[in-house]
């Protein structure tokens, strides 16, 4: 039980008025309001002000005069006066010898959907049969890491948690390009993969690197097992793709053919270019990539797992899945059309063996379902969370691009709900479109790519991520020009924010590094600044949040207002700043400062930490604060560097071609 006490030497000044804050209390998180109690001396006003909270004054003692958007009403004991957002409000007490005593309760409305109190966030694992390049990192890695971030400052629990797709067929196929076996071809990339990963910025907490790691092949071939024996798989003898010269099998990356839903030259078991699932045995002239001659189609075993009997569980089940519209119809036009049994088996020696069939081993896409729920309890065990699949305390966040929608929103849900039938949905998908470099898709084969760690052993991660946030394909393909990201860097953070934080910074130390208090009452034009500032970083939270997620969105909000904050800060800057603008200046700052820390993983909090108090928390509205917050020395010249990195690398870059 907590219990709170009013204490008058608690009381401090903010608005004019004398204030004690009550709730939240430290430590406490989800706390759905804040709770202030205030007293108003004899004759004495509130500053007028807006914001974006709703709020309620409770009057406990005295008389006054309440001013909501221009209409007055007189207030006494008893009086209950909800004020609505973004509303110029202001209490006067009319009595010379009392003091006029009220609660304020106030609350953001709405604060974007509650997040769970446990969230793991799960990327889709790369592959290890090569570098990632800057198209990779701006889809699901960026999205994944982001979204952690956000839902951590929220008061969540979260987790990203993610690994490689270490028995990948193409995994192999890349060793027999470069005369090396699977294993050594896993052994090269791994570790070049999460070194970019970190460079990057991206926090992992838990890594799955299937190789080798006996405890989670064994969890595997159980839950395979488990569903043989169920009934739920199904041996089948089908025709199946036979190279002649190499005499075996052929699924995935070893046989390429027209793809039987779009026309389009694909590889086995799923088309980049229309999202549609294929069974290797139903492409159009089917190639053989590991031998020459021709493939035929010959009679084989496999399991297969009966997918097209899932339509209207998988309906259900995607129904409660927070996505990209475009997504949803997708999915829809999938189920319209028939799913396909998938099979779950594949002739091969490479990816975790199938003990009920000696020479073939499992789907990789079968051992995605089982990694995914490994990873969950890895985390859960180790830091005593909520069971992330199965209590409504938790949820689980995935984040994928667009070549994965089938396996990641019709196979994997289907597959995990007869694994273990109490798994629930997830709570949402981040999803994204391919990411072009100078108006072609990235191609690691052709050497069409920016490579991860280069750049990034080169450019500071911010300015990157912040421009990938802005660029990347979340409506559609977008595209990736390094000149383009040189030129934003230049003119907008090391232009315009670099600049701005610079002459704050000394008008700061001119002040003492102390935030003044606001003098009198507020201007109309700093009242109208914050309204739109409090609507703006609204705006933010709800593109951060699940049913809105936009990266887009978040970094042009971010732009925007840093803008308006640079713009009000000097149109009157000659020589001397006001010190009701320094005022403001810096409150605004607070308020940006928290949602930058998510795609600005080094500036965002170096502006949080010099800021100290005055910064405001995740989801918290902006307010006139008191006089004598300190403010340390800002992040200088932050991007100024990223520039000359980035400049640096685009001449040797261009050397290079």
């Amino acid at each position: 039980m907590r219990i709170q006490k009013i204490d008058p030497s608690k009381l401090s000044q903010a608005y004019n008025i004398l204030c004690q804050g009550v709730y939240p209390v430290e430590g406490a998180t989800h706390f759905p309001f804040g709770t202030t109690y205030c007293e108003v001396e004899p004759l004495g006003f509130s500053l007028r002000h807006a914001h974006h909270d709703n709020e309620t004054f409770l009057i406990l003692a005295g008389t006054g005069v309440m001013e909501i958007a221009g209409e007055k009403a007189i207030v006494a004991p008893g009086s209950v006066i909800l004020i609505p957002p973004h509303s110029s409000h202001r209490l006067d007490n009319t009595s010379d010898t009392d003091r006029l005593k009220f609660i304020s309760i106030y609350w953001t409305a709405p604060l974007v959907e509650g997040l769970p109190q446990d969230l793991i966030v799960i990327p889709a694992p790369p592959t290890p049969n090569g570098p990632l390049h800057l198209g990779h990192l701006s889809g699901p890695y960026l999205a994944a890491d982001v979204f952690t971030r956000y839902a951590a400052g929220r008061g969540s629990r979260a987790f990203h948690a993610m690994g490689t797709d270490d028995n990948q067929c193409y995994v192999l196929a890349k060793g027999r390009q470069l005369g090396l076996t699977g294993e050594e071809v896993a052994a090269r990339f791994v570790p070049t993969i999460m070194g970019a990963l970190k460079k990057f910025g991206c926090q992992v907490d838990a890594e799955l690197h299937p190789l080798g790691v006996y405890p989670y092949t064994q969890f595997v071939q159980h839950t395979f097992s488990r569903l043989i024996d169920k009934g739920v798989l199904e041996l089948r003898r089908v025709p199946t793709p036979f190279c002649e010269d190499t005499q075996q099998f052929l699924y995935g990356a070893q046989v390429s053919g027209g793809c039987p839903h779009c026309g389009v030259t694909t590889n086995g078991n799923g088309c980049e270019a229309c999202g549609y699932y294929n069974d290797c045995s139903d492409l159009v002239a089917p190639k053989s990539n590991v031998g020459r001659g021709p493939v035929v189609l010959k009679e084989a075993e496999k399991y297969y797992f009966p997918l097209s009997r899932y339509g209207e569980a998988l309906s259900e089940i995607l129904s409660q899945v927070v996505m990209h519209p475009k997504l949803r119809e997708f999915y829809l036009g999938y189920l319209e059309k028939g799913l396909p049994d998938v099979a779950v088996s594949q002739f091969g020696t490479w990816g975790v063996p199938c003990a009920e069939r000696p020479g073939q081993v499992l789907y990789e896409w079968f051992e995605m379902a089982g990694s995914y729920l490994f990873l969950a309890q890895s985390v859960q065990k180790e830091h005593g969370t909520a069971d992330f699949w199965r209590s409504n305390e938790a949820g689980v966040v995935e984040a994928f691009g667009i070549d994965n929608s089938f396996f990641y929103g019709l196979l994997m849900p289907a597959l995990l709900r007869e694994i273990d039938p109490m798994v629930k949905a997830p709570r949402a998908f981040l999803w994204n479109y391919f990411f072009q470099l100078e108006g072609k898709k990235f191609s690691t084969s052709r050497g069409h790519a920016i490579w991860a760690d280069e750049i990034l052993s080169a450019v500071p991660p911010d300015s990157l991520r912040f421009y990938l946030s802005l660029s990347r394909s979340e409506d559609r393909e977008t595209n990736y020009d390094l000149s383009e990201c040189e030129a934003f860097v230049r003119s907008e953070l090391a232009g315009r924010w670099d600049g701005f934080l610079r002459d704050l910074d000394a008008d700061l130390e001119k002040a003492g590094r102390a935030v003044p208090a606001y003098p009198g009452a507020i201007r109309e034009d700093h009242e109208r600044f914050l309204a739109r500032l409090n609507a703006g970083l609204f705006e933010i939270h709800e593109n951060y949040s699940l049913s809105h997620f936009s990266l887009n969105r978040v970094a042009a909000g971010i732009t925007r207002l840093m803008n308006e904050t640079i713009g009000l800060y000097h149109r009157e800057r000659n020589g001397i700043v006001r010190v009701e603008t320094l005022h403001v200046v810096v409150k605004a700052l607070s308020g940006i400062a928290p949602l930058l820390t998510p795609v600005m993983p080094e500036f965002g909090p170096a502006l949080v930490g010099a800021l100290a108090e005055p910064s405001v928390p995740f989801g918290r509205s902006v307010r006139i604060a008191r006089e004598g917050h300190s403010v340390a020395r800002l992040p200088l010249g932050h991007f100024e560097r990223a520039l000359i990195a980035l400049s640096e690398f685009k001449r040797k870059s261009r050397e290079r071609v």
